[in-house]
């Protein structure tokens, strides 16, 4: 009981769009302290959001540009991977909606905390030399994850991520 109190009363808080960019750029014991949130629930929480998230992404617009870069990627001769921790079937109907069907090969990681290591189970599937690809992110984890992976990472443009992060 308890803890359908606290998901109905955090939940539609953490939803308000406007504290996205904000919320991406700090650190999650700062998303903690800063949503008065206990460290402990945030995993929760957190895939309480995944879930209503996956319910909505099929049906959202790519970031405006992203398709003709991939379009353009693909044309100079860039081999195009995708990897996601969204199913199958939702990145699926995002990719059509949005008529992007440029990726070579595409890996659904099942743990969305364990980015380092499924970016690397990735590689080894593809048989990718991470030193000769670029790992494209838009989220601080992202960047810590392709970094202790040994490679190149780019962080995407529509997120604000921190400089000393």
């Amino acid at each position: 009981m308890w803890f359908r109190a606290f998901i109905e009363n955090w939940v539609p808080f953490i939803g308000n769009f406007e504290e996205i960019p904000y919320l991406s750029s700090i650190s999650l014991k700062e998303r903690s302290r800063y949503l008065g949130i206990p460290l402990y629930f945030l995993p929760v929480v957190g895939i309480t959001i995944k879930h209503r998230y996956q319910q909505e992404i099929s049906r959202l617009p790519a970031v405006q540009g992203m398709p003709e870069i991939l379009r353009i990627l693909n044309a100079e001769g860039c081999a195009l991977g995708l990897m996601t921790s969204n199913s199958r079937s939702v990145t699926q109907d995002f990719l059509d909606l949005n008529e992007i069907h440029l990726f070579q090969s595409v890996h659904y990681s099942l743990s969305p905390f364990s980015k380092e290591r499924s970016l690397v189970a990735y590689l080894k599937q593809c048989r990718l030399d991470f030193s000769k690809i670029y790992y494209v992110g838009d989220e601080l984890r992202d960047m810590r994850a392709g970094k202790k992976a040994g490679g190149s990472t780019v962080a995407a443009a529509w997120v604000m991520i921190r400089s000393n992060s």
